[in-house]
């Protein structure tokens, strides 16, 4: 084995690990804490979670045009002198920003929303300069230390909640965004400890220099694209939930907020994988990227597609454990297929788009699929007032931009469609969903995905086999 593919395991050997931690705390907290909460309450956590999901816009693309500039290099060839006052000058204008928001707050909201939003404040300094170190290590060769960071993160928000929620039974939902910021502040202690001997402390003098100014805004300007392009993409689903929660109030969001959260459990569980594979992709011929693109895209496909089983025994434990929130298994149904879709574009399509440098014909994607899914939930909450209608929006604008992804790439390296693995997942989610909402039928359910599995087994062995032997070479 290659020194090469020793590190690119190791490396996403630390990733998985990370994400099994991030997995295992998100799947206590998506359950636990709608049980101790009130929905009210929950609600207001999941409008914090979901504005805090955009605030990385508000680096104005820095972080990822690092990402881009470093991705590759060692950490020890950094230079110093050429990023610090850059990290710098992007911090400091956080902390405007921040003050914007909490004055934003002060003036014009009230009650619960004021809260979130003085939180929210707060939470755009600590994530943004999170982000801009951690982008650094996850685009050198240090993305253990960032797996690291993810594991501290999580497992002290993990503890903080069971202190507040459950010793002191402090059930309200700035227990837990408090948490949530604390958890985060720790995380950001410990990388910064990543780079005390790296950065110069004495060019801040010089901060304001026209130089420095240039640099970060070079750096804003190769990054901004995919920062929007990224944040275009969870806009999708994002717009939906902002759109229930202005035309069927707080209460309804949160139910929806509970079903968008279980469904993307894979994605979270592989996404940083993807941040691994970019340094190996740019590094690699184009024959080689060529397989690699079909093999992960089904590999990828049929991994999510196995993972479907957990609906069943996750239904009966919503069921049991938490009632009140019963309604939301209808939207998880046709949410679901999502994590097949989302799990493919940004582990494999996005990595790709990233390392041919196609960041504007993303954007182009990406834009085009918000602007049909906000058209579609004007008409579904304005025009027909029909939620479930707005959640099969969600379903439908994913598909669209998963697919349109995956046919430029496609055609880009000249790699050939199956056209049968498409047409499998298509009908396999649109019959998931007919057999637990119309027919409210587990087995139902239960056999449609066993006979799907089946038929793409036994059609697609050899192709099973081929990409088996090749993660293996």
């Amino acid at each position: 084995m290659n020194s090469n593919k020793k590190s690119f395991l190791k490396t996403s050997a630390y990733a998985v690990f990370s994400q099994v931690v991030s997995l295992c705390c998100g799947l206590v907290t998506s359950l636990l804490l709608p049980k101790i909460l009130g929905i009210e309450h929950f609600g207001y956590w999941q409008y914090f979670f979901l504005c805090s999901s955009y605030v990385g816009l508000l680096h104005f693309g820095f972080s990822d045009g690092i990402y881009l500039a470093l991705g590759g290099k060692k950490f020890s060839e950094i230079n110093r002198k050429q990023y610090y006052p850059q990290l710098l000058l992007v911090s400091f204008l956080q902390m405007v920003i921040a003050l914007l928001v909490a004055l934003y707050s002060y003036l014009f909201l009230k009650g619960a929303y004021q809260v979130v939003f003085y939180f929210l404040g707060v939470y755009i300094i600590v994530e943004n300069v999170y982000k801009l170190l951690s982008f650094v290590l996850m685009a050198t060769d240090k993305m253990r230390y960032y797996s690291k960071t993810v594991v501290i993160d999580k497992v002290t928000f993990l503890g903080l909640l069971f202190v507040f929620l459950v010793l002191f039974n402090k059930d309200s939902f700035v227990n837990v965004i408090f948490s949530y910021l604390c958890a985060r502040f720790i995380a950001l202690a410990f990388v910064s400890t990543c780079f005390g001997g790296v950065f110069d402390f004495t060019v801040t003098s010089n901060l304001f220099a026209r130089n420095n100014l240039r640099a970060t805004c070079e750096n804003m300007i190769v990054g901004i694209s995919l920062t929007i392009s990224n944040l275009l993409s969870t806009f999708i689903i994002g717009s939906g939930r902002f759109f229930v929660e202005h035309n069927w109030g707080i209460s309804v969001f949160a139910k929806i907020s509970f079903a968008v959260s279980l469904s993307m459990f894979v994605l979270t569980f592989i996404s940083q994988i993807g941040l691994v594979l970019f340094p190996y992709l740019c590094s690699m011929e184009k024959d080689r990227q060529r397989q690699l693109l079909d093999m992960l895209t089904f590999v990828i496909g049929l991994f999510a597609m196995v993972c479907f089983i957990g609906f069943v025994p996750l239904s009966l434990i919503i069921k049991t454990w938490i009632p009140k929130y019963v309604d939301s298994l209808s939207y998880l149904m046709i949410l679901c297929p999502i994590a097949l879709f989302e799990t493919r574009m940004v582990l494999v399509f996005g990595t790709y788009f990233k390392t041919f440098r196609k960041q504007i014909v993303l954007l182009k994607i990406n834009l085009a699929s918000v602007l049909f899914a906000v058209f579609f939930y004007y008409l579904s909450s304005n025009v027909v007032n029909c939620i479930n209608m707005l959640v099969m929006g969600m379903l439908v604008s994913i598909i669209l931009r998963s697919y349109l992804c995956q046919f430029y790439l496609y055609r880009y390296l000249n790699v050939k469609l199956d056209r049968f693995v498409i047409c499998l997942e298509i009908l396999t989610s649109v019959f998931m969903i007919l057999a637990y909402n119309l027919f409210a039928s587990m087995l139902l359910f239960s056999l449609v995905y066993v006979v799907s599995l089946t038929i793409l087994a036994l059609v697609r062995k050899e192709k099973i086999k081929y990409s088996y032997l090749l993660i293996k070479s």
